[in-house]
């Protein structure tokens, strides 16, 4: 499954899925995708990719799975990585957000062109609310930037981590992209559907909506129209490939 980000047009129609001209896509880390991608083809990852680092964690144990993580890269991207650790020590070893923001920078460097933005797992974002952990966004944020990157945040609860993001000193120009669930049957929008409407109308961050047909319960126009009925900025629209 493949997430196409689609974005908002003033033209009719109203959103233009760039997906179908191979501009932009949004996705979990897919090497064999990336390998067979065409130039043209620009990668909005979701990082780190939670599912495959358990995975290979119970497939392949701790030092298995580091490996895996280390094998393609080029000598150059291994010192790469090697120096960052390095200027991370001693809280590589400790801390969750650091090595999270290593996490991230690897994954990256299995792009063949820098993706213009990169997308926090909403895993790891919801982790730091319920830790009230700014660091692990923070960190994330600015590390992305540093690479002239766009950061961008994943959550399944938008009205907390606005709400967080304040108390955080986190302005928008620190986290300038929220995606969360949008859709007209309110499906995961906490904490109600209501709310959040009003919290998308009234952010000045860009939104991103995604479960926006709930596993295709509700058509993709039908979702469309919603979505820029509520002033959505941009969607994110899963296609089987």
């Amino acid at each position: 499954m493949i997430s196409y980000l689609i974005k908002s047009k003033k033209e009719n129609p109203p959103y233009e899925l760039i997906a179908d001209q191979k501009i932009i896509i949004a996705s979990l880390t897919n090497e064999d995708l990336i390998k067979k991608s065409s130039d043209k083809v620009q990668f909005h990852p979701i990082v780190p990719n939670v599912e495959e680092y358990i995975r290979d964690l119970d497939r392949f144990g701790l030092l298995g799975m580091a490996r895996k993580r280390l094998r393609g890269l080029s000598i150059f991207n291994l010192i790469s990585i090697s120096i960052l650790i390095l200027r991370n020590m001693p809280d590589f070893l400790t801390s969750m957000a650091t090595r999270i923001k290593i996490m991230a920078e690897l994954e990256l460097l299995k792009y063949k062109r820098k993706p213009k933005r990169v997308y926090l797992h909403p895993q790891m974002t919801d982790m730091a609310l319920a830790f009230d952990y700014p660091d692990m966004i923070k960190q994330f944020c600015s590390h992305v930037q540093g690479k002239s990157i766009q950061p961008a945040i994943m959550t399944n609860n938008l009205a907390e981590i606005l709400k967080r993001l304040d108390d955080w000193a986190l302005s928008e120009k620190i986290v300038p992209v929220i995606a969360c669930p949008i859709n007209n049957l309110g499906w995961m929008m906490k904490p109600n559907k209501k709310k959040v409407e009003r919290l998308v109308r009234n952010s000045k961050r860009t939104i991103v909506g995604f479960n926006i047909t709930c596993d295709g319960t509700i058509s993709e126009q039908e979702a469309i129209r919603y979505a820029e009925k509520q002033g959505v900025n941009e969607l994110i629209i899963t296609k089987s490939i």
